[in-house]
C-alpha cells in the first residue's frame, strides 16, 4: 500500500486549498462590498443633517476596518485538507475520491479492514484525478450580479455625497474658529491675571479674590468645547462680578486724590513739576510734610492746613474716612496741637485710599479685557463682511459712549475738584526725596 507521500496527494490538496481560499475570499469581498459603501452613505447623510466632526475620516475608517476584517478572515480562517478534499469532490463531482483517499491514508486502522490492493487502486485513482484538476477551473472567481449592482449604486451615491457641498461644513468651520478664539482669548485673560500678581499696591486679600475670579473664568474657557453661548455666559458672569466691585465714585475719588498728590508735591518742592506723583508717593509726601510742621512758619502751616481742608472737601462725597482724617489733621495744624496719631491716621487713610484706587484700576482693566474677550468670541467664525460691519458698528458705538463718558467725567472732575491748588508763592523747605 502506498503512503500519502508516495502518491503526492497532499501537495496537490495544498495547492487546491490556496485557490479555494482565494476563491472564497474573493466571493466574500464581492458579497460584502455593499457594507462599507452603505456605511459611507449613512455617515455622509448624518454629516449633512448634523454637524458631525471628521465624518470623512469615519468613512475611511469604516472601509479600512472592513478591508482588514475581510482579508484577515480569508487568510487566517481554518481550512483543513479534509475539507478541501470534500469541497473539491462536491464541486467537481468526483464522488468522494479525494476525501476517501485522504481518510484511508490518515487512518491506517480503517485501511486494514479493506483489501490492500483495493486501497492502493483507490488511492492511485484519486491521485490521477487530482493531477488532472486545474485549480483555476475548479475554483473560478465569480462575480455575482446582484451584490455588484447594489455596491455600484451605493458607490455612486457615496461619491455624489462626497462631491456635493455639505452645509454642515460651514457649521463645523464656525465651531473650529470659535474653539480657536476661545483658546486664544483665555490666554489673554490669563495674561491679565499674571500682570495682577506683580501689582503690590493692591491689598493682598482683594488681589487674591480678583485673581480667583479671573483664573476661574480662564479654566471655564479652556474647558469649553467650542460653545459660543456658554463662553459668553461665563464671561457675562465674570463681567457682572467685576462690575459689582467697581466703585461708582471711582472717577471722582481718583481725580481728588491726584489733585491731593499734585498739591503735596508742589508744597514739597518737587523737582519734576511735569510728572504727576503716584498715590503711594503722596502718602510719603504727607508724612514728610507733617513731620516738618514743627519747623514751618505759621504761614506755611496755614497753607498746608488749607490744602488739606480743600482736599477733604473734594473727598467728602467719595471717601468719608480720608476726608475726616485730613480735616482733623488740618485743624490740628492750624491750632498747633496736632498729635502724631492724627498724622498716622491721615497717612493710613491715604494709604488705604491709594490701595483701593489701585484695586479699582485693576478691576477696570480686567473689565475692559473681559469685554474685549467677549466681543472677540462673539465675532468668531462670522463671515468677513458681516464681522467687519459688526466690528465697525461696535467700534463707533463704543467710541461715542467712551467719548461721552470721558467728557462727562472730565467735566465733573474739573467742576468739583477745581484742579490742584497752587502754593508756589510760599517758600517751604525742599523735602521731595520720594
Amino acid at each position: 500500500m502506498h503512503t500519502m507521500e508516495e502518491t503526492e496527494l497532499l501537495p496537490l490538496l495544498s495547492l487546491l486549498r490556496r485557490y479555494l481560499r482565494l476563491r472564497d475570499g474573493h466571493l466574500l469581498i464581492v458579497r460584502s462590498l455593499w457594507m462599507p459603501l452603505a456605511l459611507a452613505v449613512l455617515v455622509h447623510l448624518v454629516g449633512r443633517l448634523f454637524p458631525l466632526p471628521h465624518y470623512d475620516r469615519l468613512t475611511w475608517a469604516g472601509s479600512v476596518l472592513w478591508a482588514c476584517g475581510v482579508v484577515g478572515y480569508s487568510l487566517l480562517r481554518p481550512l483543513s485538507l479534509a475539507r478541501v478534499a470534500r469541497c473539491t469532490d462536491a464541486e467537481l463531482g468526483l464522488r468522494d475520491r479525494l476525501a476517501t483517499a485522504l481518510e484511508l491514508s490518515a487512518d491506517l486502522s480503517r485501511a486494514i479492514r479493506f483489501d490492500p490492493e483495493l486501497v492502493t487502486r483507490q488511492q492511485e485513482d484519486a491521485l490521477r484525478v487530482a493531477q488532472t484538476v486545474d485549480p483555476r477551473t475548479a475554483f473560478p472567481l465569480r462575480w455575482p450580479r446582484r451584490p455588484l449592482l447594489c455596491a455600484g449604486g451605493l458607490f455612486v451615491v457615496a461619491l455624489l455625497l462626497s462631491i456635493l457641498p455639505n452645509p454642515m461644513d460651514e457649521v463645523l468651520a464656525t465651531r473650529a474658529a470659535i474653539r480657536a478664539a476661545i483658546a486664544e482669548q483665555a490666554g489673554k485673560l490669563e495674561q491679565t491675571a499674571d500682570e495682577l500678581i506683580t501689582n503690590e499696591a493692591i491689598d493682598p486679600a482683594a488681589r487674591e479674590e480678583l485673581l480667583r475670579q479671573l483664573r476661574q473664568a480662564v479654566e471655564r474657557l479652556r474647558a469649553n468645547p467650542g460653545d459660543r453661548e456658554r463662553a459668553l455666559a461665563d464671561l457675562a458672569q465674570l463681567e457682572e462680578a467685576l462690575r459689582r466691585r467697581i466703585d461708582p465714585q471711582y472717577a471722582v475719588r481718583r481725580t481728588a486724590l491726584e489733585g491731593l498728590a499734585a498739591d503735596l508735591a508742589a508744597l514739597a518742592g518737587a523737582p519734576d513739576r511735569e510728572r504727576l506723583p503716584e498715590l503711594d508717593e503722596a502718602t510719603q509726601l504727607l508724612e514728610q510734610l507733617v513731620g516738618q510742621a514743627d519747623t514751618m512758619s505759621v504761614e506755611q502751616r496755614e497753607a498746608l492746613a488749607d490744602m488739606l481742608s480743600e482736599a477733604a472737601g473734594r473727598l467728602a462725597g467719595s471717601d468719608m474716612e480720608l476726608a475726616a482724617a485730613l480735616s482733623q489733621l488740618a485743624r490740628g495744624l492750624r491750632s498747633g496741637e496736632f498729635s502724631p496719631a492724627e498724622a498716622q491716621a491721615a497717612a493710613a487713610a491715604l494709604r488705604n485710599a491709594s490701595s483701593e484706587i489701585a484695586l479699582q484700576q485693576a478691576l477696570a482693566r480686567a473689565l475692559d479685557r473681559t469685554r474685549d474677550v467677549s466681543g472677540t468670541i462673539a465675532r468668531a467664525g462670522q463671515s468677513g463682511q458681516r464681522a467687519s460691519g459688526r466690528v465697525q458698528g461696535q467700534g463707533q458705538g463704543q467710541g461715542q459712549g467712551q467719548g461721552q463718558g470721558q467728557g462727562q467725567g472730565q467735566g465733573q472732575g474739573q467742576g468739583q475738584g477745581q484742579g490742584p491748588v497752587s502754593y508756589t508763592h510760599l517758600t517751604l523747605p525742599t523735602i521731595y526725596s520720594v
